[in-house]
């Protein structure tokens, strides 16, 4: 495997940590906690909506609609990747970012980031770079999605030892690239991430 695939896969590795860290190991949605109001313009202004009676995580991150770059390689890499990933980013175009972490009540964990390029190009080369990772996960199985943005949808085949099971969906559409995280106790929560994912990509532009 190549540095650059390394470097990115440090992200795989990891995301069972951050779920928790974003307060999801309280194991419960429920609505108990309220949502800080969204932005309504700008790219956070396109986020989809939270979930009826689904709650927000407890981490510094989860509480961010509008991440600087530095907030999201902090959260999704690993200390030795950080700089390289950084850069990659900036020759790709980063220009924005926003997101929306939910527990939604059936306890399905979900994490929607926007990334937002400075041309069609550069949202083009992150997803590649992405892919090329995953495709690489003999532990993941994938499939694509018709509709806008050509989706395509990694999870993994078995629960962790923690009974849990991570998948991830991406979607281009134009300059912006979706990148959705969930986090499901024992099996894949397809339904769900499927409509999500659906849902964000008819608010885009």
């Amino acid at each position: 495997m190549s540095r650059t695939r390394r470097q990115i896969a440090a992200m795989v590795s990891i995301l069972c940590l951050l779920f928790a860290a974003a307060g999801c190991s309280s194991g419960s949605g429920g609505g108990t906690k309220a949502f800080a109001k969204p932005p309504t313009t700008g790219l956070a202004g396109y986020l989809e909506k939270p979930p009826a009676k689904s709650s927000p995580g407890g981490s510094s991150w989860a509480k961010k609609y509008e991440p600087s770059v530095q907030d999201f390689v902090d959260y999704f890499y690993g200390a030795q990747a950080r700089k390289t990933i950084t850069d990659q980013l900036a020759t790709q175009g980063l220009s924005d970012l926003a997101h929306v972490l939910w527990i939604a009540a059936d306890r399905v964990q979900s994490d929607i980031v926007l990334l937002q390029f400075s041309t069609p190009a550069g949202a083009a080369a992150r997803l590649a770079a992405v892919q090329a990772v995953n495709r690489s996960d003999s532990t993941l199985t994938s499939y694509t999605l018709p509709g806008r943005g050509a989706p395509v949808v990694y999870y993994q085949k078995h629960a962790d030892a923690q009974n849990r099971v991570i998948a991830k969906g991406y979607a281009v559409v134009g300059n912006i690239l979706v990148e959705m995280f969930t986090v499901n106790p024992v099996e894949y929560a397809r339904g769900e991430l499927e409509l999500w994912l659906g849902d964000q990509l008819k608010l885009l532009p």
